[in-house]
């Protein structure tokens, strides 16, 4: 899986590992895992309905999901979006 880490995304990570230090390595070791298998069973990927249709998201733990879109069918490259509580993402 190729990532991509599009400026926006860059910088709302930024800010997220400023506010919650303590979820970093939990974060990487999820970003990791996705690109290694986007459908690992930890991760709890899934596809998104109604406003977010098109989009994906993957769980960095119970509170917290990063959200992301393919860029191709085959499913070999995703864009990084948006990082937050579930409130925050959808």
């Amino acid at each position: 899986m190729r990532l991509i880490w599009n400026n926006r995304f860059v910088s709302i990570y930024k800010k997220w590992e400023l506010r919650h230090p303590n979820l970093k390595p939990k974060a990487r070791n999820a970003i990791a895992q996705f690109e290694q298998e986007p459908f690992h069973p930890i991760l709890k990927t899934h596809s998104l309905v109604g406003e977010l249709e098109g989009f994906w998201a993957f769980s960095i733990n119970y509170e917290y999901r990063i959200v992301f879109s393919f860029t191709d069918s085959s499913r070999s490259e995703a864009v990084l979006l948006n990082i937050g509580t579930h409130d925050e993402v959808y």
